[in-house]
């Protein structure tokens, strides 16, 4: 019983890294691993295997007991009071904005599905642009969850670039957790997110945030969940942008990929290489360690956060975006798609992932769409894409099927050529290398054991 099962190698700088095709790791000092090195965790060895572990592990990463997806993303207008230069969603001044009878519908097809926890995001555009149906539809949401039995949560993303305090106030009364952006100090920020008249929201930016901080520390509402979008703009600064963040009390940074969507899809003035994209992601990283190390802070960065989650836990953290699965989002006439990237595509003219309405069509219904069975068996792309099997993160690893379509115009992809693949597998060297090093991965450890799911 000392043969060792199936497993896959990388080379981590000095050392040896093998991953078991349950999900366990190890390092090691000789390309084979070795019981003289005293692994014997990790899954390695059939004489040490925890077949419980395993199978709960197994059941709980391929959604065995899935009920349906939690997350619900809901498009209220395609207004929008920024022109940002990588804006996905192609919004202007002028656009079409949902009714409040859409919004019902939405809100009854999410009620008819068997998931007891609910967390529903607006989004546009500017969604404030159309308060008027975020203001009740909340209260018709609520009476729906609390008549189905289930628990309901809300977000928006917002990029509070608006001098509006009664609307803040409404989103920290109803303890609404707000999403929004911050690329970096004023230069970085306005260089890419001026508002429609040409001038700086920035300063309206900063103020909503310390309001809102201000609230959540007093245990009013959550802690804002920023995200800065990595450009061109972004390089050579990875030390000002995590400042900012840390400067507003924000102890949760988020270093979005620019991704192939709406301007940024064109825009390549704005575009960098993933050999950049990495090159900044370490020295950003690196930096939020030594913060955590020297000045005794706290302070995480959210991408890396969700893969650690996933490959010290065995599972994928429900946060993760895993289409149908984990999250729908709907257009703001009524349309469901598979993510909400698939959502801005269908908004911005090409309806190849709608997947159906809510005025006509139950989840049932949708699930039995192609675009739904293709959607959710690329979830599994560990054991369907020859290049994702070979790879030793493919357990933990998703390309999304809406980003292939959106970089190389096919559902299935080319792993060879995608920019995703290769930013993906730098950042999961990264998190390895890092928790080679016992120091840095007692901090990074620490993430996923003190940030609340």
């Amino acid at each position: 019983m000392n043969k060792l099962p199936y497993y896959k190698s990388r080379k981590i700088k000095k050392h040896n890294l093998h991953i078991s095709e349950y999900g366990g790791f190890i390092f090691s000092k000789k390309n084979i691993p070795s019981k003289n090195e005293d692994f014997t965790e990790g899954h390695f060895f059939n004489d040490k295997l925890d077949i419980q572990a395993i199978a709960s592990s197994i059941a709980r990463r391929n959604n065995f007991n899935w009920k349906g997806p939690h997350t619900h993303i809901i498009s209220l207008t395609r207004r929008c009071v920024n022109a940002c230069s990588y804006c996905s969603t192609l919004c202007k001044s002028s656009g079409k904005d949902m009714s409040l009878h859409t919004a019902k519908k939405i809100i009854d097809f999410i009620m008819d599905i068997p998931q007891e926890e609910v967390f529903i995001e607006f989004t546009g555009g500017e969604p404030v642009l159309n308060f008027s149906v975020i203001s009740k539809i909340i209260p018709y949401a609520k009476e729906k969850a609390k008549l189905n039995g289930k628990r309901i949560f809300f977000s928006v993303v917002t990029s509070l670039s608006y001098e509006n305090s009664k609307i803040i106030d409404f989103f920290i009364k109803n303890k609404i957790n707000i999403c929004s952006s911050l690329d970096g100090p004023k230069d970085i920020h306005d260089a890419n997110r001026l508002l429609i008249s040409g001038k700086s929201g920035f300063d309206f930016t900063v103020k909503n945030i310390k309001k809102i901080q201000a609230a959540a520390k007093m245990g009013k509402t959550s802690s804002l969940n920023l995200i800065s979008t990595v450009t061109s703009s972004s390089i050579g600064n990875e030390k000002r942008i995590v400042d900012i963040y840390l400067g507003l009390g924000i102890e949760r940074v988020q270093l979005g990929m620019l991704e192939p969507l709406g301007k940024a899809k064109y825009k390549k003035e704005l575009d960098i290489s993933p050999k950049e994209y990495l090159n900044f992601y370490r020295k950003a990283i690196e930096y939020i360690l030594e913060i955590n190390v020297k000045r005794g802070i706290f302070l995480y960065e959210k991408g890396m956060y969700l893969i650690l989650y996933d490959i010290l836990n065995g599972f994928s953290n429900p946060k993760r975006s895993l289409d149908i699965y984990h999250r729908l989002a709907y257009s703001v006439d009524g349309g469901i798609y598979p993510s909400d990237e698939s959502r801005i595509i269908g908004e911005n003219g090409d309806e190849t992932f709608l997947m159906g309405n809510v005025k006509k069509d139950n989840f049932r219904n949708i699930l039995s769409s192609q675009i739904a069975s293709f959607s959710m068996a690329y979830n599994l792309n560990c054991f369907l894409s020859p290049l994702c099997a070979r790879c030793p993160y493919c357990l933990w690893c998703r390309a999304p099927v809406w980003h292939n379509y959106a970089y190389g115009n096919s559902l299935w992809g080319n792993m060879v050529s995608s920019p995703k693949c290769q930013m993906m597998k730098g950042i999961f060297d990264l998190a390895f290398e890092i928790l080679a090093d016992r120091k840095k991965s007692k901090i990074i450890r620490s993430w996923v054991e003190n940030v609340p799911l």
